[in-house]
């Protein structure tokens, strides 16, 4: 496994839009493997393909305390989206310290890929239900895979107060 390299705002590639993938194979299976070191020791829980730089459908997530249950999305899509909305502080990998409140659906349905080729369905609430959602939900301006960094909270770019590291 590999780290890759985040793209950081204003990176005109975090804006390429990210193709579906055609086919999950050792290439796919790689990148994942690369995507989820890379999110890891950036200590992140999420992180989409374009944020490296590869800009196809492709997100990893471990929103777990113990930060060892990951989920792999491939072609990930929300199929369905509460009324009820939610406000929660989030940040994102390509914009380094910059955390802003986001509303976004309180739980949603995400359909995907996993790694090993299967295509499931899952419902999400709390913080899993936020990571795909700047990616995937309709109709934000990332739905083909733009990182983050066009979701209003990269947008307004304004310092938050620093997030507390005790535990």
């Amino acid at each position: 496994m590999a780290r890759l390299q985040i793209l950081c705002y204003p990176d005109p590639r975090l804006h390429k839009v990210a193709q579906p993938v055609a086919n999950v194979d050792e290439r796919v299976r790689r990148l994942v493997d690369d995507m989820l070191e890379t999110m890891y020791a950036a200590e992140g829980v999420g992180l989409a393909a374009t944020q490296v730089d590869v800009h196809e459908r492709v997100i990893v997530i471990d929103t777990s305390p113990d930060r060892n249950e990951p989920r792999v999305l491939i072609n990930p899509e929300i199929v369905w989206a509460s009324e009820e909305r939610a406000i929660a502080e989030e940040g994102c990998l390509s914009v380094p310290s910059i955390y802003d409140k986001v509303e976004r659906a309180a739980r949603v349905r995400v359909a995907a890929t996993g790694r090993d080729g299967e295509r499931r369905e899952f419902e999400a609430d709390g913080g899993l239900r936020r990571v795909p959602q700047p990616v995937q939900a309709r109709p934000h301006p990332a739905e083909d895979g733009q990182a983050h960094a066009r979701g209003r909270a990269c947008r307004r770019l304004r310092p938050s107060r620093p997030r507390s590291t005790a535990g």
